[in-house]
């Protein structure tokens, strides 16, 4: 009972702060190359036409459609009714349907209803595989048993045509957060916080330890089915600060530290089986690169960059996001890293929306053939941002 009135105190703090004095839990600094070409999109569910809210992670897929994770947070712990949510595609020629102001909303396909009567996906990546389907990976926060609340779930994408794979369904993915494919098997995923149980989780998040890891998850082959024995979970870092968004390069593996303000690049070696054999002690061959604000997820670029999608203010956003406190917005902040100089790597302010008025709590960004495409976690629809020296 202490710790819960301790933390209610400092909510109350925090919410008083935030509307007393805004600037202290936001940054003042210029709003970045993109200021100015940037503007909401509203995007909405094709079947009921209701707008998504929650659009937190986002990918975007071979034929120019994008991948969409929304669940409405805040519908959800009011009423206990999770829908709209689930895997949405936004086809091809959405930007032709938005208009080139994105003035007209866009209609998305969900994927999963049929399937999943309630799906609660968080972080989501999406692998194109030799015979034209597009392997999906999925957290899933409504898809675990009673001893654990989340899931993963694995898919295949054909022809507009989403089918189940397999269930993960296992207590070490109780706080998996993000993912990031290695191919259609194998993924690496990180784990926010350590404890599954909802006290203990709540005492992580409150006072902050280390106890963030990422781990190697390998399905035994293309023909499992659910309940497979040879399931491999398999730790590769521990000891991070709530870890989040994740992404593969070319030569390096990019992990998010929330709380840590920074970037971990890691050995792309440390995707393989062989890094398994190390018990998760890779930090040692990790490079630190420090960030502005609080990273959330990361995106590769089709030239190799990596989008960092920041919170300039993680007290602003803890009383923003509370479902029970909604108070005000939260800022939005995406950099953009040069991975080819990683040595030397530093952050380029892309886009800053730092009072949110335009997208609150932005989670991710990512590259689309028509420019950038930003997605929050509170939010209704998207922020998309033509880049003028995109062709």
């Amino acid at each position: 009972m202490a710790w819960t009135l301790a933390l209610t105190a400092a909510t109350g703090a925090l919410a008083f702060a935030a509307v007393v004095e805004p600037r202290l839990l936001s940054s003042p600094e210029t709003s970045g190359r993109l200021a100015g070409f940037c503007s909401p999109l509203t995007v909405t569910d094709a079947a009921t036409g209701e707008p998504l809210r929650g659009i937190e992670d986002l990918v975007t897929l071979p034929d120019g459609s994008l991948l969409l994770s929304a669940q409405d947070r805040w519908n959800f712990a009011s009423s206990g009714d999770a829908s709209p949510s689930g895997l949405y595609r936004l086809p091809p020629d959405w930007t032709n349907l938005a208009g080139i102001d994105g003035s007209r909303p866009v209609a998305a396909r969900n994927l999963t209803q049929e399937i999943f009567p309630v799906f609660r996906p968080h972080g989501i990546d999406a692998i194109a595989g030799e015979d034209g389907s597009v392997r999906v990976f999925a957290v899933n926060q409504a898809g675990g048993s009673l001893q654990s609340s989340t899931a993963i779930d694995v898919f295949d994408l054909r022809d507009e045509h989403l089918s189940h794979i397999v269930r993960i369904d296992d207590s070490r993915f109780c706080q998996a957060n993000d993912l990031a494919a290695i191919d259609g098997q194998t993924a690496l995923v990180t784990l926010d916080t350590a404890a599954c149980g909802r006290v203990a989780n709540w005492r992580e998040l409150v006072f902050g330890p280390p106890a963030g890891s990422v781990v190697r998850l390998s399905l035994p082959d293309p023909e499992v089915g659910e309940g497979s024995d040879e399931l491999q979970v398999t730790p590769l870092v521990t000891g991070l600060r709530f870890a989040n968004g994740i992404a593969i390069g070319d030569e390096a593996v990019w992990v998010a530290e929330t709380r840590g303000q920074r970037l971990l690049r890691l050995p792309i070696e440390i995707a393989s089986a062989e890094a398994a054999e190390t018990g998760g002690d890779n930090m040692s061959s990790a490079m630190r690169v420090p960030l502005p604000a609080s990273p959330d997820n990361l995106t590769l670029t089709a030239d190799g960059d990596l989008l960092v999608t920041q919170h300039p203010s993680l007290l602003r956003l803890a009383v923003h996001r509370a479902p029970w406190l909604r108070l005000g917005s939260s800022g939005t902040r995406v950099d953009r890293l040069a991975t080819g100089d990683a040595e030397d790597a530093e952050a380029q302010l892309e886009w800053l929306d730092p009072q949110g008025r335009l997208l609150s709590a932005g989670t991710v960004a990512a590259q689309s053939p028509a420019g950038l495409v930003v997605g929050s976690v509170t939010a209704t629809g998207l922020a998309w941002c033509q880049d003028p020296g995109q062709d």
